[in-house]
């Protein structure tokens, strides 16, 4: 191992360390925009052949509540896994959810995961700029 870049001053750590999160930050941005583009792209190709979609699944094309009732149905299997006959209909109501939060507890602060992030590598590079020996 190089003794000399076990040893590096503390700037050149808060360099690569901050550096190299802010390029990654940089790069998530980054294929976030093609993802949010790519969601456009699949939506338009949904509404351009919904119809031919409905027809192979054996579903009759109309516009109506009875179409958008179905599409919701897919929606809710496609994205989570739920079952189409588990789904709430009009004459079988769906079962309230339970409270995440107690009765009568305030509501709780609810940090992202990018501010988690960030102030993981905060603490880094001062935990190492403080103990840093250049």
């Amino acid at each position: 191992m190089n003794s000399q870049a076990a040893h590096a001053p503390t700037p050149v750590f808060l360099l690569c360390l901050w550096g190299g999160g802010l390029a990654a930050w940089a790069c998530y941005r980054g294929a976030l925009l093609r993802a949010v583009v790519y969601g456009q792209h699949l939506r338009v190709a949904f509404d351009l052949y919904r119809g031919h979609l409905l027809e192979a699944v054996g579903r009759p094309v109309g516009d109506g509540e009875d179409e958008r009732a179905h599409w919701e149905r897919l929606c809710l299997f496609w994205h989570r896994g739920i079952l189409p006959h588990h789904v709430a209909t009009a004459d079988r109501p769906a079962r309230p959810a339970p409270d995440p939060t107690p009765a009568g507890a305030p509501p709780g602060f609810s940090p992202s995961i990018s501010h988690l992030t960030a102030a993981a590598f905060a603490a880094a590079g001062l935990a190492g700029a403080l103990t840093g020996g250049g």
